[in-house]
């Protein structure tokens, strides 16, 4: 099955919070969303006029000031190609490599993912794109209907909102309470909901009967993880 290309992210997986049930969450979360984990680049920091969060933002990569100013300039870059698209999306799997190996050495525990949506749910997504030219990666890739490589290892599903180029879990809505009660809900073993199916029916349930969540449209994202030592 092909998925629609919504991204390619270096992310840094976190401990499991307080508010997350221990039964139902592993303890340590890998989620698209970067309500849960930090994704790499920042572009947005990159950009920013203030000298003491580039600092800051140096210090969290463990980069020298010659090293950082090349990583700004490579963002500026691969932006302006579309391989980079705002505010830390891949479009393509090899230029994630590249940043990886270039600039994240120092940085420990990251993971390379994909995730992608079945491509009979384009016309859902697409509704909730705005008006800025596929300024945000996600709506260019959507918009290009790339597809998503699958030479990985396949985690599951998340259930994911978009909103101006990042994504909302089910996980940071506690969304996993009201699916343990109304499903029965468990994860996998790599922590991620098990099968597409499954995945469609709590998106579907999401949209329909759960309120107080941020107004988005939740769909089924597929999640994948390569290998950061394929390619150097």
């Amino acid at each position: 099955m092909d998925y629609l290309l919504g991204g390619y992210y270096l992310v840094k997986p976190m401990k499991r919070a307080e508010y997350m049930d221990e039964n139902i969450i592993p303890e340590v979360v890998l989620s698209a969303s970067n309500c849960i984990c930090d994704n790499f680049p920042d572009i947005g920091l990159c950009w920013n006029k203030s000298e003491s969060k580039k600092k800051e933002y140096m210090k969290q990569l463990n980069l020298s000031q010659d090293i950082f100013t090349y990583m700004e300039k490579w963002v500026e870059q691969e932006f302006d190609i579309k391989s980079l698209g705002f505010p830390h999306v891949f479009t393509n799997l090899d230029k994630a490599k590249e940043f990886y190996h270039k600039y994240l050495n120092d940085t420990k525990n990251i993971k390379l993912i994909g995730i992608g949506l079945p491509t009979g749910m384009l016309d859902h997504l697409k509704s909730d794109f705005g008006e800025e030219g596929f300024f945000y990666g996600v709506e260019y890739n959507i918009s290009q209907k790339k597809i998503l490589e699958m030479n990985g290892l396949t985690l599951g599903y998340e259930i994911l909102g978009y909103e101006y180029g990042t994504f909302h879990s089910y996980i940071c809505n506690h969304l996993f309470e009201e699916y343990k009660e109304k499903f029965s809900f468990s994860l996998n073993e790599n922590g991620f909901i098990r099968s597409l199916k499954e995945a469609e029916q709590l998106a579907q349930y999401t949209n329909d009967e759960i309120e107080g969540t941020e107004p988005v449209l939740w769909l089924p994202w597929v999640v994948v993880e390569y290998s950061l030592e394929d390619s150097k």
